[in-house]
């Protein structure tokens, strides 16, 4: 008997919250529907559905003429280009294999040439470790190399000079 007094108490409260939610569902969702955006103190703000289908708003599924294809493609390319990065550094710090650091880089530089920044500090910064990375064996590849190119790479330097293989 006192197990079943405890189990109301401990559901009582979450039960009636349940039920006027769902008394409630039409007014709580005009609700809902009215609030757009928050802002907070400090000047940060947000929109609560950035997706919703109200006044001037985009189709999510809007078909398109092809204009919008190069612009698709570009953020895909810098969305890879960051993601291939991020892995090679990763495969470099964890010990990984040499091919797999020349794989990453050269996706890297795939990625690059797409975005048409291949002659960009950045670009050549890729390309000369991509370069150095080729053909490397992997007897070559010390802790002291990898935390070289993991640093270069994540950080965008130009090598000045060779690090010791």
């Amino acid at each position: 008997m006192e197990t079943l007094e405890l189990l109301v108490g401990y559901l009582a409260w979450p039960l009636t919250a349940i039920a006027l939610a769902l008394l409630l569902r039409r007014q709580i969702s005009a609700l809902f529907d009215r609030l757009r955006s928050a802002r907070l103190p400090g000047g940060i703000g947000f929109d609560l559905f950035p997706f919703s289908q109200g006044e001037g708003a985009v189709p999510i599924a809007a078909e398109t003429d092809g204009e919008g294809d190069a612009d698709r493609d570009r953020i895909k390319a810098v969305y890879w280009l960051g993601h291939d990065l991020m892995w090679t550094v990763d495969v470099l710090l964890r010990g990984g294999p040499g091919s797999y650091v020349t794989h990453g880089l050269r996706q890297s530089c795939k990625h690059i040439s797409v975005l048409g920044i291949q002659d960009s500090r950045h670009g050549r910064t890729v390309l000369q470790l991509l370069r150095n990375a080729e053909g490397r064996p992997e007897s070559a590849w010390t802790t002291a190399d990898r935390e070289t190119v993991a640093r270069v790479s994540s950080s965008g330097k130009v090598l000045t000079h060779q690090s010791s293989s």
